[in-house]
């Protein structure tokens, strides 16, 4: 990288993962785009305090992308509901500002969902009434937009890794709590507006859906962005997961194996938003908050 270059680097810790992202401000393209698997939710206490090993995972992402990109021009760090939820939020804030020298904006659920929306909008731009949702490890987010003006946001707190954690998914998954997965999703997802022309969907559960869709087995913007997935492909693939354990979802061609114990409850949430709206197929995004906030 050249030095006094114009690039930004930006980390979002989700529930799931941290995505990194170093985008050049110059030419308004991504230079680099990846995940690393830290599974912040599972680091969540009964009390809702982020662990001491959860707090220095993410020091370790940090330090790790400051050393492989050290001409960064700015570096902006953001967490979402993991990090809303964590009791000692500000202490961990606090502390990562003095280890690292960088501050952490903790997004709210409606500057998520907005992000989010942002983020989808830089490439996909459907016209008409329009549903987009974006799920992670804690959260889903849905907002509804009508070509390219939000009018309604929400958050929920129901996501693929806190489904995974309290239902205690092991698979092969048990009938019995494949029903409660099932009846929490219907429970908490209520429909923000009827007669929905579009449905788009974005966050790394619905790229590995994607992936698997498609049979690929390396990430392809060109073919994962804006690939219209039918119904009847995710309930194929919730089939499939259902019978299977975690080893072997893993070897699925398209599958990223970190996601292979909480790609169940994922795509039952697509399902449930999909049925809700009772749309037989929707738009894949590979963008995302992280998109949205440059």
């Amino acid at each position: 990288m050249p030095q006094n270059s114009e690039t930004i680097l930006l980390l979002e810790f989700g529930s799931n993962t941290c995505k990194v992202m170093l985008w050049d401000s110059h030419n308004a393209q991504v230079l680099v785009d990846y995940r690393l698997p830290l599974r912040l939710a599972a680091e969540l206490s009964k009390r809702k305090e982020l662990s001491e090993n959860g707090v220095n995972s993410m020091i370790s992402a940090i330090r790790d992308v400051q050393n492989r990109f050290k001409d960064a021009r700015k570096i902006i760090a953001i967490g979402t509901q993991t990090l809303r939820k964590a009791k000692n939020a500000q202490q961990i804030v606090q502390k990562i500002k003095e280890k690292c020298g960088v501050t952490i904006k903790i997004l709210s659920p409606q500057e998520e969902a907005q992000a989010a929306f942002k983020g989808v909008q830089a490439s996909i731009k459907p016209k008409g009434n329009t549903i987009y949702f974006d799920i992670g490890g804690g959260s889903t987010e849905i907002i509804f937009a009508k070509d390219q003006r939000v009018y309604s946001a929400r958050s929920y707190e129901l996501g693929a890794v806190s489904l995974h954690q309290k239902f205690h998914c092991t698979t092969p998954i048990s009938n019995c709590n494949y029903y409660h997965v099932q009846q929490e999703i219907l429970r908490t997802i209520k429909p923000i507006k009827k007669n929905i022309e579009n449905m788009v969907g974005s966050g790394g559960s619905v790229v590995t859906c994607a992936m698997v869709a498609l049979g690929i087995t390396q990430p392809n913007e060109d073919l994962i962005n804006g690939h219209i997935i039918r119904r009847s492909a995710i309930i194929g693939q919730i089939q499939r997961y259902r019978a299977l354990s975690a080893y072997e979802i893993a070897k699925i061609p398209g599958m990223d194996p970190s996601r292979a114990d909480i790609i169940l409850p994922a795509a039952m949430i697509i399902i449930g938003i999909m049925d809700l709206y009772q749309k037989p197929d929707f738009i894949a995004s590979t963008k995302g908050v992280r998109h949205g906030m440059i």
